[in-house]
């Protein structure tokens, strides 16, 4: 069963009619192998369909071809200069009812090409027996063609330029232009093409051998990493100079110092014994990394030149203006001869078919609204494109920040009418009077929607796509081969690279797996939580705009980054942005709006996020004409189950039984308070928290397995920390074993002894009683970055910081509707103090990072942080 598609070269193609080889494109279906370490790739090109659409011609004019591909081979012939979009769909059978896959490529077609060169001044790449890794880019200077087409196109991968190597026992080149690394060493890698012969140098590193480098920063247990949540520290982009090796020292320190004392990290200070922290550190050929984005290269009294494209903010002071990159989605990036002015692209936007499925109506509605366009944005919009393309940097792990328009993934295809899976058809016409017109045009248009530029992960020019699938759980990259390795600089060198690893079974639960920070020197603004919740990647600073510089030699076009020596690292942006990408780590998801609009189908694996169609009082949740529309259940959101401890320690074994009774072991310095309990016949509890491989951790199991209640607390030795726990709420024997980690406790209970659960009772009463949100703002149609305080509740007083009041609250992961949180505001919507809020994580996102860590600290959590007011009703 198929992953997903590859497209080969990439997704972002150029010929030309004179002077360029014949452009071979090759569709592959990716498959996980054996062992699950890599990915089988089958090429799939002959049972693909391709259909074309030229968004740049006049309307009724888009269906023009400006080349043909033969699917047998997948030569591509160009037969006009001009740009085409091309969606290419597969069927995978194997799936029942069949899967349809999907990947969108653009096409440009130029008269000639007139020069090349490599858009790296030198390269890493990794030993492998297997496999080919680095893959250089390779740029050319196309003629000036009067259609608008780009005049520098990257043609890596693209058989025009075939490299090769300066010593084939260090390294060779493949057909695709990747390296494959046979030993460790040092060569060059070049190529002779259109009679200019361009070389740059090549290292290989074996990634994967022993390395004894890990070493200590704050280590409670040494002899047991297997026990802790180790955390691991790494440099990125730094060189082999010792200023650049003391600043990485520096920034782990002030790190880690921050994150375990400052309050406003918690609960990780509450947490500090539980976590063992080490660094490694690894020089790069070049510091900071490779940019996947291009960035605006003119400028206007709007727009500074520097910036990425799209720029993903404002620049109209009008906040009803859309921002810059949400118009592109919406009508695409600009030719670069670009010449009307605003009232004539209104016109164009308006007459090109742009519409939306809108899901509550089933009807296609416009997705284009010429009212949030003013003269601002369109100066901005026509600057969103530059001549060159920025040469890639040479790091050790082959981060990049954004992705190139080219990097694209496949999805699968569903009819928009139905939801059910389909192809979506081209139309046969060019008129809106055909159905598949309006489905067909917003499919080709996902092109323009690319990853976040300050999104930090692996760059697949450094990644194979036999190792790397996007945001999967890619456990034979180079980057987990590196810590695999990883040991302690000490005797016996502990194997501690080990516990960083995820299960490649993807069947266990590992507690350090996702608690890596690669420190990255750089200055540009970027931090991500990459390969599926398992490496977290930050920059040292936060600037959004960079310095460049051409180099114009002959027929190149050589654009590089005007580097500083050095960056000036921001503290506070670092630890916000660890602590915050962390939290994904423990199965927090984002909580942040950046679209307006509903998003219910909002993945929800997430433990502190809900969407809709979860948590739905009636099926009817999504019908706008529905009394139901919008309405949700109380009873289904999961953190509402959450228990306040009023004692809770953890088993430090398994659980026996004796004497007809479950004995429990926990550290015996804590048993004083079990004493106490018992003298006043208060009830235990225990819960056995199973953690998914990915640490999901909710919905709580509640048969006996994981849950038993009001159990009598029995016989009690303060020597051994052992507790019987006995009475008529036991199971039947044999009883039910709580494995070591289980969390002995007693519940919190109200005045009338009733349980007391993180969400308080009137604020479930009135939950139940209008099934909406606690928002006091409502409005879905606008993205609020900021906080949300909660409706006036009758005879409650909500936290003196309203927004901490945990309930239900809509907006979430990216959406402004259907996707809820917990809180008002938490370090998952906000990580920064800056305004309002304090930069803490929410009550909620505490409790479940204390829970997985050691729930034994619940109890404390309680005291120290609940958001509780100092009385209510």
């Amino acid at each position: 069963m198929a992953l997903g598609l590859v497209l080969l070269p990439n997704c972002d193609l150029h010929v030309a009619l004179n002077g360029t080889p014949p452009l071979h494109l090759r569709v592959f279906s990716r498959d996980l192998a054996p062992g699950n370490m890599s990915y089988n790739l089958v090429d799939v090109t002959s049972q693909c369909l391709f259909d074309f659409f030229a968004l740049y011609n006049a309307v009724g004019n888009r269906l023009q071809r400006f080349a043909n591909i033969d699917p047998n081979t997948g030569v591509v012939t160009p037969v006009a200069v001009g740009v085409n979009f091309i969606q290419i769909r597969w069927v995978d059978n194997a799936f029942h009812p069949p899967l349809h896959h999907y990947i969108i490529a653009r096409i440009q077609v130029h008269d000639r090409i007139l020069g090349w060169w490599f858009g790296n001044s030198s390269i890493t790449t990794a030993m492998d027996v297997t496999f080919a890794h680095a893959q250089p880019s390779i740029y050319a200077l196309f003629s000036d063609d009067p259609s608008g087409t780009d005049l520098v196109g990257d043609i890596t991968g693209h058989g025009y330029v075939l490299l090769t190597s300066s010593n084939n026992t260090i390294f060779t080149a493949n057909a695709n232009g990747r390296l494959q690394g046979l030993q460790e060493g040092d060569a060059n890698v070049g190529s002779t093409f259109l009679g200019v012969t361009h070389s740059i140098p090549v290292k290989v590193v074996d990634y994967g051998k022993q390395r004894d480098t890990l070493e200590y920063v704050q280590i409670p247990n040494i002899d047991h990493p297997e026990t802790m949540h180790n955390i691991l520290f790494i440099g990125e982009g730094f060189r082999s100079g010792a200023d650049e090796r003391a600043k990485f020292d520096k920034v782990v320190a002030e790190v880690v110092e921050e994150m375990f004392s400052k309050p406003r990290h918690s609960p990780y200070p509450l947490l500090e014994g539980s976590f063992n922290i080490w660094k490694a550190y690894e020089p790069s050929v070049q510091h900071g990394v490779t940019c996947g984005f291009r960035i605006n290269d003119e400028e206007a009294s709007v727009l500074p030149n520097g910036y990425p494209i799209p720029l993903e903010s404002q620049v109209s002071s009008d906040q009803n203006i859309y921002p810059v990159e949400q118009l592109v989605k919406i009508v695409g990036l600009p030719l670069r001869n670009e010449a009307r002015n605003t009232a004539q692209l209104k016109a164009l936007w308006n007459s090109q078919s742009l519409r939306r499925f809108d899901p509550t109506t089933h009807t296609w509605v416009n997705n284009f609204d010429p009212n949030k366009v003013n003269d601002d944005l369109v100066t901005a919009w026509k600057l969103q494109k530059s001549l060159g393309i920025l040469e890639a940097r040479d790091t050790f792990f082959g981060l990049y920040l954004g992705a190139r328009y080219g990097d694209r993934l496949s999805n699968h295809s569903t009819d928009p009418n139905t939801g059910n899976r389909a192809a979506v058809q081209p139309p046969a016409a060019d008129n809106p009077a055909d159905p598949n017109l309006f489905p067909f045009i917003k499919r080709i248009y996902e092109w323009f929607d690319t990853r976040p530029s300050r999104t930090l992960t692996p760059d697949p020019r450094r990644h194979p796509p036999e190792l790397q699938a996007g945001n999967a759980e890619n456990a034979g990259n180079s980057i987990l081969r590196y810590i695999g390795g990883l040991r302690g600089q000490f005797p016996p060198h502990p194997n501690v690279g080990q516990e960083w690893l995820p299960d490649s079974s993807q069947s266990t639960f590992k507690r350090s797996r996702g608690l890596i920070a690669l420190i990255t020197n750089e200055g540009l603004i970027g931090g991500t939580n990459f390969n599926r919740l398992t490496v977290t990647a930050n920059t040292l600073a936060s600037y959004q705009r960079m310095r460049f510089q051409y180099t114009n030699n002959g027929n190149e076009r050589i654009l590089r980054r005007n580097m500083p020596e050095s960056f000036d690292e921001d503290i506070d942006h670092i630890i916000n942005t660890v602590a915050h990408e962390f939290g994904h780590s423990f199965n927090l998801g984002d909580e942040y709006e950046d679209f307006p609009g509903d998003h219910p189908d909002i993945y929800d694996g997430y433990d502190n996020i809900a969407a809709l169609s979860n948590i739905w009082l009636d099926p009817n949740y999504n019908n706008r004409n529905s009394p139901m529309y919008r309405k949700l259940d109380p009873s289904k959101i999961k953190w509402f189950e959450l228990l306040r401890f009023q004692l809770s320690n953890t088993l430090i074994q398994d659980s026996e039984t004796e004497s007809g009774q479950i004995k429990v072991t926990i550290d015996r310095r804590f048993i004083g308070r079990w004493v106490e309990a018992k003298a006043q016949n208060l009830e235990a509890f225990l819960r056995n928290i199973e953690i998914s491989p990915i640490g999901k951790q909710l919905p709580l199991g509640v048969d006996d397995r994981h849950y038993l209640t009001r159990l009598e607390i029995g016989e009690i030795s303060p020597a051994n920390g052992s507790i019987l726990l006995g009475g008529p709420e036991l199971p039947p024997e044999p009883f039910p074993i709580f494995p070591k980690g289980s969390v002995l406790l007693i519940p919190k209970r109200n005045s009338a002894s009733e349980l007391v659960y993180v969400v308080e009772k009137k604020v479930l009463e009135k939950l139940s009683a209008t099934n909406v949100a606690l928002n006091k703002d409502p409005d879905v149609g606008k993205v609020n970055k900021d906080a949300d305080d909660p409706v006036d509740i009758t005879d409650f007083k909500p936290p003196c910081k309203s927004y901490k009041l945990i309930g239900i609250y809509e907006g979430a992961s990216q959406y402004t509707g259907m996707v809820y949180r917990p809180s008002g505001l938490c370090k998952m919507r906000k990580s920064s103090d800056e305004g309002t809020g304090d930069g803490e994580f929410c009550h909620v996102c505490k409790y479940l990072i204390v829970q997985r860590v050691d729930p034994g600290f619940l109890d404390l959590l309680d005291k120290k942080y609940y958001p509780g007011a100092k009385k209510n009703g």
